[in-house]
């Protein structure tokens, strides 16, 4: 019996042991109960709100911080000491700063990317809006910051950052995702859903836009447990003050962190917790608040609390969740409108806040997709003609050829600056109308001061492109109601053309442009017949029927022009008139101009 007790005992401890080893390796590979604190440095720069952009880069106009400040001082910080970790989102700031950089630091730039503690998310020239902002104009200004760092640093950022504007859409999101993006981080969801999301552990989930049409397009998605800046236990660490504290304070401070990241970290599925140490316009003096987490950091990371706080990255983060789980929630065919952070608190408002400024921004986008495609045919078509015999023979001819080549060299810098302005717009501030009036009206004055600009160069040189006496361009009538007035006037001259362009996608009886028409004018189309439809007064352009085939032009009784059953469109031109007007206006889910429509009106006599 003895034996028997002996051995039964052997037994059951060699389970035990088998047992807890089991355990033990699995504890281990899950980091066991510590948790991984990581500790990224950020700066939220908005490109215009309380000051505007200038105001904010330079620290003037009242503005305590400087943009300018923050970024020089966290590159020595990052450079002079090898743990430190950064990340950066606004472009419009960084591009600004780096380009008056001489190549020492330039180079440290460089090397701190390629070390990975530098990193680069979002790469938009702004964080944009996702309710005021047109998906083109989003695109087009994501594009803009992205080919910077690109070409710069041969850099393509993976984490979309969304962190302030108020509501996210699903068309955002697919969008990003299309564009290539892994991840995206947000923060401003409606609170009651925050909550519901904590207590079901789904505050981190795969978003499926529109699974409906592409179930297979999809980005991870990160909520924040509260808002974009440190929990309890760090206060006060991003004011640019060294808070010299002593142990005891340090105790204190740790125990509270550990009590709030606990917590905060229980609404998660894994034993990781980031930490956006930073808020607006943080780190202007950005040793002090690296030298105050590092206090915190030494003393925890030596105490054996359950926690161990690094400096990361948002690649970093998503990189450790994901070694510990694989399985996720869906998140499908839903958006994240509209934002509230408490009891009858919407921010629904600024869906029409400040309308002038959002018209402004909406048809100056338009322009500049019509006018970039012009100068883009302008370009190609002289670069064809370099190489013709008979114009390189053509003295006049290579006098003019050279003139266009010359003028739009000393001029793109110009239709360049209308991009940077219209990219600015985009921000989650600025079209959205939330604000300051002061910094709404300094945006309104760049658009307004940069559109000029591109209208009166770009009127030059299509005046020399397509030997015409006069070339003048007009925007919609609401935000150029006095352009379309003199062109209507009667002291206007007898003929002229008008040019509009055509999206790329019509259905058969799609509206193009409303036009706006003085009440001393009728209208009439060279070599037109009118339609058999008793109903509107049409006419065919007889003259083009060779190059359009089954199409037809008319204008109805509204004075509206309209396109019907128009397919396979040609680009042709109809000049002969001594001024030609140039519209960029089409429907607002219409902004491909891929093709040209130039009629003849005249004044009846």
């Amino acid at each position: 019996m003895p034996n028997l007790f002996y051995q039964i005992r052997r037994i059951c401890l060699v389970v035990f042991v088998v047992i807890t080893t089991i355990f033990t390796i699995q504890a281990l590979c899950q980091g066991g109960d510590d948790i991984t604190v990581h500790i990224i440095p950020h700066t939220h720069d908005d490109a215009g709100w309380l000051r505007t952009l200038e105001q904010y880069y330079l620290g003037t106009g009242g503005a305590h911080v400087s943009v300018k400040n923050i970024l020089d001082h966290f590159i020595e910080s990052l450079y002079h000491n090898t743990e430190r970790t950064f990340t950066y989102v606004e472009m419009a700031f960084f591009i600004k700063w780096y380009k008056t950089q001489d190549e020492i630091i330039k180079s440290k730039v460089k090397e701190l990317i390629n070390q990975k503690r530098f990193e680069f998310i979002n790469g938009g020239y702004v964080m944009h809006d996702e309710a005021g902002s047109y998906y083109q104009h989003s695109i087009d200004q994501m594009r803009l910051g992205l080919l910077f760092l690109k070409q710069e640093f041969d850099y393509v950022p993976e984490v979309a950052w969304f962190i302030d504007p108020f509501g996210h859409s699903a068309s955002n999101a697919y969008i990003l995702a299309k564009m290539g993006f892994k991840k995206i981080v947000l923060v401003r969801i409606d609170y009651k859903e925050k909550d519901y999301r904590k207590s079901q552990k789904s505050l981190e989930f795969y978003w499926v836009p529109f699974g409906k049409i592409d179930e297979n397009t999809r980005i991870f998605t990160h909520i924040t447990h509260d808002h974009y800046n440190p929990p309890a236990g760090m206060e006060d660490f991003t004011s640019d003050r060294n808070l010299n504290m002593n142990e005891s304070e340090v105790r204190s401070r740790a125990s509270k962190l550990l009590e709030s990241i606990k917590d905060i970290n229980s609404k998660y599925r894994h034993k990781h917790h980031l930490v956006m140490y930073g808020d607006d316009f943080t780190h202007n003096v950005a040793d002090n608040n690296y030298l105050n987490i590092e206090k915190l950091m030494n003393y925890v990371n030596n105490s054996n609390m359950g926690m161990k706080l690094i400096y990361s990255t948002p690649t970093k983060y998503f990189e450790s969740i994901f070694s510990q789980v694989n399985d996720w929630p869906l998140y499908v065919n839903q958006d994240f409108f509209p934002y509230a952070d408490g009891e009858y608190a919407y921010w629904t408002g600024y869906f029409t806040s400040r309308p002038y400024l959002k018209g402004l921004i909406r048809e100056a986008g338009n322009y500049l997709s019509t006018v970039s495609k012009d100068l883009f045919e302008i370009i190609a078509n002289t670069k064809k003609i370099e190489i013709l015999p008979e114009i390189i023979n053509n003295n006049e001819n290579w006098k003019k050829l050279t003139k266009v080549k010359e003028f739009i060299n000393s001029n793109i810098e110009k239709l360049f600056k209308l991009r940077e302005f219209l990219a600015i717009c985009q921000h989650h501030d600025a079209v959205a109308g939330t604000a300051r009036e002061l910094v709404s009206e300094d945006y309104i004055d760049m658009l307004n001061g940069s559109l000029n600009d591109s209208q009166s160069e770009l009127s030059l040189l299509m005046q020399e492109y397509l030997n015409v006496e006069n070339f003048k361009l007009c925007m919609d009538p609401v935000v150029d109601l006095k352009c379309h007035e003199n062109m209507f006037s009667a002291e206007s001259d007898k003929n002229f053309n008008l040019k509009v362009n055509k999206g790329k996608h019509f259905s058969e009886q799609s509206l193009l442009r409303n036009f706006y028409m003085n009440s001393d004018f009728d209208i009439k189309l060279k070599n037109a017949s009118k339609s058999n439809d008793d109903n509107m007064d049409m006419f065919c352009i007889e003259g083009l029927k060779s190059k359009i085939p089954n199409c037809q032009l008319y204008f109805n009784n509204q004075y509206e022009f309209v396109v019907q059953k128009c397919k396979n469109f040609h680009n042709f031109f109809f000049f002969n008139s001594k001024k030609i007007f140039f519209f960029s206006k089409t429907l607002l889910n219409i902004n491909q101009y891929l093709y040209e429509i130039i009629i003849t009106r005249e004044k009846f006599s």
